[in-house]
């Protein structure tokens, strides 16, 4: 039996609802008052559409798709309550001031950082591109937001800050070596 990501997991056990969770769940379907079911043809559709936002690997969507009718529609109606708790444009705006020179004398871009270091917003980003919607993974990536290309900027700049440290740190050792030697 295959590993299943957290998204594939939340399907199989039921909302689930978390501190550190990066989409916000109504409560469960379970708990309130349902809409009424629709006939068989308007539910599958509907859940056709729930398995395609879902973007399940075959597998699991087949094991979905064999859930009875009153399972399905459960699940449409959770999925029906789940929103990404921040927009891509959220992390992304992040990334961006933390590439910008100037953000550390802003105080406003500052505040909109707040506490969070680049390594945490790095770790949110990956779980929510990893448990939001694909719609919200294809928000990321749109020409509007062009995450891949903020992330891909972000990356080589902490690397080349990270190999100009590592050649000052060099410097310094040798020239330490050179005074003690001489």
């Amino acid at each position: 039996m295959g590993l299943i990501t957290s998204r594939e997991q939340t399907m199989l056990d039921g909302p689930v609802a978390s501190a550190k969770s990066h989409h916000v769940r109504q409560p469960s379907t379970r708990n309130r008052t349902k809409p009424p079911m629709p006939d068989r043809d308007e539910l599958e559709n509907r859940f056709v559409k729930v398995l395609a936002s879902m973007d399940l690997p075959p597998d699991k969507a087949k094991l979905l798709r064999n859930y009875d009718l009153e399972k399905k529609w459960e699940i449409i109606c959770d999925q029906d309550m789940v929103q990404a708790k921040d927009s891509p444009a959220h992390y992304l705006n992040k990334l961006r001031t933390y590439l910008d020179p100037k953000a550390s004398r802003s105080h406003r871009k500052r505040k909109m950082v707040g506490d969070s270091t680049s390594t945490q917003v790095l770790r949110d980003l990956e779980i929510s591109l990893r448990t939001n919607h694909i719609e919200w993974v294809r928000e990321f990536l749109n020409e509007q937001n062009q995450g891949l290309d903020v992330l891909i900027d972000y990356l080589s700049f902490r690397l080349s800050m990270m190999r100009h440290e590592q050649r000052i740190a060099l410097a310094r050792s040798q020239s330490s070596d050179g005074i003690n030697q001489g």
